[in-house]
């Protein structure tokens, strides 16, 4: 879809999110659950990606988002990932907040 190819802004660091907060700047965030979706919210210019326990409801069909394990998250966003070239990658896995996998997702990507 190269006709959505916005200019290429740079990519979503940490002092990019604190400096666009000082300037009172509104950032653009949405959720991804695969990488044909990545590809399409990367071409779109988004500037933060949520990948999320969400997945279970949404993609594998789950009464709520406590059963997702490490492993779909942590395949989502690889998969997210692969489709992305500037945005801030954002794993949140809320059902697990009192657990390490957030952390753990991190270290894998």
């Amino acid at each position: 879809m190269a006709y959505l190819q916005p200019d290429k802004p740079e990519k979503v660091y940490l002092p990019f999110i604190r400096s666009a907060k000082e300037r009172g700047e509104k950032l653009v965030c949405l959720t991804a659950y695969d990488y044909p979706t990545a590809r399409i919210v990367d071409e779109a210019g988004v500037d933060i990606i949520l990948v999320g326990d969400s997945m279970g409801n949404v993609i594998h069909g789950y009464g709520n988002s406590i059963p997702v394990s490490l492993e779909e998250i942590t395949s989502a966003c690889i998969a997210v990932k692969r489709g992305t070239e500037r945005e801030w990658l954002w794993p949140t896995c809320l059902s697990a907040a009192t657990t390490s996998i957030p952390t753990r997702v991190f270290k894998m990507l």
